[in-house]
């Protein structure tokens, strides 16, 4: 194996998920206009929900759902354009978030 795929403490998890949830607060049309402008009500929607996994050097990983499921917001989450609410996202031992210039070295999207 490369030298690349190890961290530090010599782990070879290229990408690892960790109970990854993220919520998104929407709000309900209510029937008339003018009370839902003035005074919304939200509910919160799940899109992704104790998501756990890793993916080691070598591997093809794929991610398959119906509309809805999560998918795109997962890859964002991994890819680090979008936060989660909770768990934990690495990739290559790093936040993917945090963008790091070593990170920015190794991973292009």
């Amino acid at each position: 194996m490369p030298a690349a795929f190890f961290d530090k403490g010599g782990n070879m998890d290229s990408i690892s998920v960790k109970n990854v949830c993220k919520t998104y607060k929407t709000y309900i049309k209510g029937k008339s206009i003018a009370k839902s402008l003035f005074h919304r009500e939200y509910s919160f929607v799940s899109a992704v929900k104790d998501i756990t996994f890793d993916v080691y050097p070598g591997e093809i990983f794929g991610i398959i759902g119906l509309n809805g499921a999560g998918k795109t917001t997962l890859i964002k989450m991994v890819s680090g354009i979008m936060k989660c609410d909770s768990g934990n996202v690495s990739v290559l031992s790093e936040n993917p978030f945090e963008r790091k210039i070593s990170y920015r070295k190794r991973v292009s999207l």
